[in-house]
């Protein structure tokens, strides 16, 4: 079961950044802040054509339209349409199998340290409204202190793991207390028993919003190789190995022009994050 993890660390969030935002790499000098991610949900389908997610094409897709992929895109509950999240329609599905112990394991890997994800923010001049943030997702490594909930406890310092490289999001800006961020590229580097696995989230986009208790919540988001997936785990496996062989091609989204076909799968995630330290 453990071997099925890595799929749903990869990685979508509820409206839209700006179309233009104006972060050039270089914005204010303030200290960065970090928050550590201390709870991680994969997004689910509110409601029939509803669920969480970015636009991450620029198309607002119905079924049977091309460019699409032909398949139908989803709708914020604000809203907001276009939005991509094809892993989503996926979840009820790989919850009917052992598959549905897999937010489990994701809640042990963060609180025995297997699984530190921290966003970094630098230039940070206010959580209202500053038009230039640097934001990197660091990937750390430490010990994790826990309070009697279970949960990380605020304001602890971690250290930037020594192998795996941060993921960085090339333009943010904060609006009515919201950081948007889009154009996150990462690998996602783990090593679970005795299989390490890698995969590469391209045109990843992020919101994130401050909490008046100093933590923060929201989404982030990306598409992955249906390809890469595929050849990550022995599909010569039955069961939920069985079931990604599946599943997963057909339920491609997004049309990737390297390959010139839609072989990309849009994937959504929810997390809740503690505010924390970053060890330089």
């Amino acid at each position: 079961m453990h071997r099925f993890l890595p799929l749903f660390l990869l990685l979508s969030c509820q409206g839209s950044p700006k179309d233009d935002p104006v972060n050039d790499g270089v914005c204010g000098t303030t200290e960065a802040r970090s928050f550590v991610i201390n709870e991680l949900f994969f997004g689910r389908i509110d409601e029939p054509g509803v669920g969480p997610g970015f636009d991450l094409d620029g198309l607002v897709s119905e079924a049977g339209d091309g460019d699409g992929c032909n398949k139908p895109d989803l709708t914020t509950a604000s809203g907001t349409p276009g939005v991509d999240s094809a892993f989503a329609g996926l979840v009820p599905i790989l919850e009917a199998t052992e598959a549905a112990a897999v937010e489990g394991l994701i809640h042990d890997a963060i609180r025995l340290g297997d699984l530190l994800l921290l966003f970094e923010i630098s230039g940070l001049d206010s959580e209202e409204s500053d038009e230039c943030v640097q934001v990197d997702v660091v990937r750390a490594s430490g010990d994790p202190l826990l309070g009697t909930d279970g949960n990380l406890l605020d304001y602890q310092t971690f250290a930037r793991h020594a192998e795996i490289p941060p993921g960085v999001v090339a333009t943010a800006y904060v609006e009515d207390g919201v950081l948007w961020g889009s154009d996150l590229d990462m690998a996602f580097e783990l090593q679970v028993l005795d299989e390490y696995l890698d995969f590469h989230l391209e045109r990843g986009q992020i919101r994130l919003e401050f909490a008046e208790d100093g933590s923060a919540f929201g989404e982030f988001a990306g598409v992955v190789s249906v390809a890469q997936i595929l050849a990550e785990f022995d599909l010569d496996d039955i069961g939920v190995a069985d079931l990604i062989a599946t599943a997963v091609p057909v339920a491609a989204d997004i049309y990737n022009p390297d390959t010139n076909t839609c072989d990309w799968i849009s994937i959504t995630f929810r997390f809740e994050a503690v505010p924390s330290f970053i060890m330089e």
